[in-house]
């Protein structure tokens, strides 16, 4: 198995003035994981084209955030983000997409592909701001906050099919 993981921070803050800033963030962390693929739908029972794949997950979160004071007693903010991950089983080899067989009366020994194959990316975006008031013991708050999900998710067998192989010895005696 080989493991390869890009992990990173950034954060760059840029001061417009004594009471105003704005924040840029950045968080990188893709994995991709070659080798044997273990557990649910995949096992190690066949050929190595049948469960060596590749396993990719992670991503990417993206941030811009501003912080502002102003003059009687008000305190603005206001944030947008996005998260990007992936969590994706694919084939380690264009052997590894090919139909997988089964063979149910000898323990479901594999042949072909990697069977499951499953492309899976994931994204969400936020929005969000608020406005406070602050005066003597007093403070008065509101903001709003929106989000949107999506995911993008195709799964489909390697070779467009799985295949289960069941043979039936039949004996026949024959008296005389």
């Amino acid at each position: 198995s080989k493991l390869k993981r890009d992990l990173g921070a950034a954060k760059l803050t840029w001061r417009l003035n004594d009471k105003q800033n704005i924040q840029a963030t950045f968080f990188p962390d893709p994995t991709d994981e070659t080798g044997a693929l273990l557990g649910g739908n995949h096992s190690l029972n066949g050929v190595p084209s049948s469960y060596l794949g590749l396993t990719k997950s992670g991503g990417h979160d993206y941030g811009l955030r501003y912080e502002g004071i102003f003059s009687g007693g008000w305190i603005a903010t206001a944030q947008i983000s996005r998260h990007e991950d992936e969590n994706s089983t694919l084939p380690g080899s264009s052997a590894g997409d090919a139909i997988q067989y089964r063979d149910v009366t000898g323990d479901f020994f594999q042949t072909g592909g990697i069977g499951l194959v499953q492309e899976k990316q994931f994204k969400r975006d936020f929005f969000g701001g608020s406005l406070a008031w602050y005066h003597g013991n007093h403070e008065v708050k509101g903001g709003l906050e929106y989000e949107k999900q999506s995911a993008d998710v195709v799964k489909r067998n390697s070779g467009g099919q799985q295949v289960d192989v069941v043979e039936h010895a039949i004996a026949a005696i024959i008296l005389d």
